[in-house]
Order: C-alpha cells, then sequence, then structure tokens
C-alpha cells in the first residue's frame, strides 16, 4: 500500500478466474474489470480517498506469464477534485511496479469512449493496427509509455484472420518490420495477401520452417534485399505430431523434403544446430527481422504450434509481434503487440513436439 497526499494506492493480485468488479467502478469500465481472463497475471490497482472506503480511480495491469509486458486496460477516474491525483497515483504505482519487474514498457488499452487521457500520463498513442479480425476494432486503441530508451520504428499491427495461418501473418508482420510492407488499407486484398503467403507454405494446415523460409526467401527477393537464415536442430520431419497414418505421415515428410530442396537451390543457408535464445536477441538487436515457432502453451495455456515475429531486441528483452489474439480470455492487439519477453523465457518458448526448435532470420 502507498499514500499520494489523501490518497491511498492498492495493489492486490488476483486468481484466475472471474471477478467482479469492485464497489465503486463505473458501468462503463466494469465489463473489463468482471470477465474470464484465463491464464493472464492480473492486478487490481484501486486509488481510495485517505481513511475511506470511496473509491477515486482504478485500473488493471494483466501480463501474459512469462513476458514482460504490462497493459493497463479498464483505467477508470471519478468525477471530484481528486480526480486527477488519484488517476496519476495509480500509474505512478503502476510504473513504479514494472521498474521492479525490470520491464522495459508498459502499455495502455482504451477505448475510443474513454474519458481519460493516457498522453497526460506520459503515454505516446501506438500506430493504430490493421483491422483484421476481432481484438483490431477500430474502437480499440493503444499507447505505451517506454520506461528505458529504446529506441525503434514501430509498424502497424496485423492479426491473423484465420486459426491457422500464423505463419502467413507472420511473415506479412517481418517484410514490414523490414521495410516492405504488403500491407494497405483494403482488408481484402490484405487478407488475401496473408491467405497467398499461406498456401505457399503449408503442410496443411501448419507452415513447417523450410517451406515457409522458402515462402519469405521468395518475396524478400521480390521486394527488398534480406538475407534468409534458417535454423532446425532436428533432421526428422515436424510438425507432424498429430498425425497417426503412415501414408500422410510419409506424404508430409516428403513435402518438407521438397521445401529443404527449394532453400538449398535458393542458397539459403540450413543450419542444423539449436540457435540460443541469447544469440537471437543479439541478432535481432543487430537488426535481424526473426520468425519463431513457439509453444503458446506458456502464454495462454494453449498447447499448440505458432509462428510469432520478433521485430528487435535490447540487450536480452525481445520484442515480438505475435498475430494471435486470445478474445475470449479479454485480449486485445494492445496486448499483443509489441509483446515483450526476455531470451531466459523464450529459451522454453520457442520450441515444439520432441523440443526441436524453428527459428528463421532475415538478416540485413
Amino acid at each position: 500500500m502507498s499514500t499520494t497526499t489523501d490518497v491511498t494506492i492498492t495493489a492486490t493480485p488476483l486468481e484466475p478466474g472471474i471477478h467482479e468488479a469492485p464497489i465503486g467502478v463505473p458501468a462503463a469500465a466494469s465489463a473489463r474489470w468482471a470477465r474470464d481472463d484465463g491464464s493472464a497475471l492480473v492486478t487490481e490497482y484501486l486509488a481510495h480517498e485517505a481513511g475511506t472506503d470511496r473509491v477515486l480511480a482504478g485500473a488493471r495491469v494483466r501480463r501474459r506469464p512469462h513476458t514482460a509486458s504490462a497493459v493497463i486496460t479498464g483505467a477508470f477516474a471519478v468525477e471530484g477534485a481528486d480526480r486527477e491525483r488519484a488517476l496519476e497515483g495509480i500509474v505512478e504505482r503502476i510504473v513504479e511496479d514494472a521498474r521492479a519487474l525490470g520491464e522495459p514498457l508498459i502499455k495502455w488499452e482504451a477505448l475510443v469512449v474513454d474519458e481519460l487521457d493516457p498522453a497526460g500520463q506520459g503515454f505516446r498513442p501506438l500506430a493504430q493496427p490493421h483491422h483484421s479480425g476481432a481484438g483490431t476494432e477500430p474502437h480499440i486503441l493503444g499507447w505505451v509509455r517506454d520506461l528505458v530508451e529504446w529506441p525503434r520504428a514501430e509498424h502497424p499491427y496485423y492479426r491473423q484472420t484465420t486459426e491457422f495461418t500464423c505463419g502467413g501473418a507472420a511473415v506479412l508482420l517481418a517484410l514490414g518490420a523490414a521495410g516492405t510492407s504488403l500491407l494497405g488499407p483494403d482488408r481484402r486484398a490484405n487478407r488475401l495477401a496473408e491467405l497467398d503467403v499461406w498456401r505457399t507454405a503449408t503442410n496443411m494446415p501448419a507452415c513447417d520452417p523450410y517451406a515457409l523460409a522458402t515462402a519469405v526467401t521468395r518475396l524478400a527477393a521480390r521486394h527488398g534485399a534480406r538475407t534468409v537464415e534458417v535454423y532446425l536442430d532436428t533432421d526428422d520431419p515436424v510438425l507432424l505430431e498429430h498425425l497417426d497414418d503412415a501414408d500422410e505421415i510419409a506424404l508430409r515428410a516428403d513435402l518438407q523434403e521438397l521445401a529443404a530442396l527449394d532453400l538449398d537451390a535458393l542458397g539459403v543457408q540450413r543450419h542444423r544446430s539449436r540457435l540460443s535464445m541469447t544469440d537471437l536477441a543479439r541478432a535481432v538487436g543487430d537488426g535481424a527481422i526473426a520468425l519463431l515457432l513457439i509453444d503458446l502453451t506458456s502464454l495462454i495455456d494453449d498447447p499448440t504450434p505458432h509462428w510469432v515475429t520478433a521485430l528487435t531486441a535490447r540487450g536480452d528483452l525481445v520484442l515480438i509481434d505475435d498475430p494471435w489474439v486470445e478474445t475470449s480470455i479479454g485480449e486485445s492487439w494492445v496486448v499483443t503487440h509489441e509483446l515483450v519477453v526476455r531470451a531466459e523465457q523464450l529459451e522454453s518458448i520457442v520450441t515444439w513436439g520432441s523440443g526441436y526448435r524453428g527459428v528463421i532470420l532475415l538478416k540485413p
């Protein structure tokens, strides 16, 4: 507990589950307080008039497990003379807690109808995402406040439009970060671009590392100069764990072999070694863009293989765009855009199946 003049600030970590909004939370914010947050780590911040139960302001802060990204959501301040001081006290406490955890930034999810001004609390607006699916609607706004010096270029976020086209969406995000965006204001054209990348790399329905690397190599060559390298520390076919039919497994294995031959013909270096996440952070910090094959279990409790894009890094902190938004547990694009994960945590996240690791680097 901390006190700012006559305002008392409390921070309460919440257990998983659905929680009722505390008394005093305005109806406009209560829906973002009383919901199932799944596996998210949620802390409830409230500002009270000192010595009373009167709520002056509040906010919920959510984090995906194993990440270093705090997101303010459901922030409010009631009308009255103490409104600004109470809100400032809430934000100061959130910043203090984030600094203590070594987090480099805090994001703020706001709605167009919200009355609060994050800019007045030191936040700057994030680029509005491409409206590409649930959680990216135009009424959802994003703000960010950097807690460390971290110069970086920001690129509009894109959410995959199906449950299985993460590879295609991750490639579009990677090309955008590399300076060659294939995305624009036309939602239909963006979806077709996503599906086009996916269909050239899919092993039905997943995209294996070699096929996805082939697709991104050809696109990079067509739209801009980038050197592609692939790391896959197994000689066995991958992403086939869900299959039990021998003929189907053989077919998928042959398709992956063909993708490997395509990479060799394109002159792409295929590393059979395991890339450490410290080395990944170093490469991304030096200007590479990376596509990472991850296990979603650690992030949203969903045991699914998935592709994400690493955009930049600062030391061991890697900035990631995840094209999947888990709206069923209250996520929006503000959570999955500019998601920070430490290299140490990525060691267990960037893996699948028997423990193999797939990484595609787009090097400058």
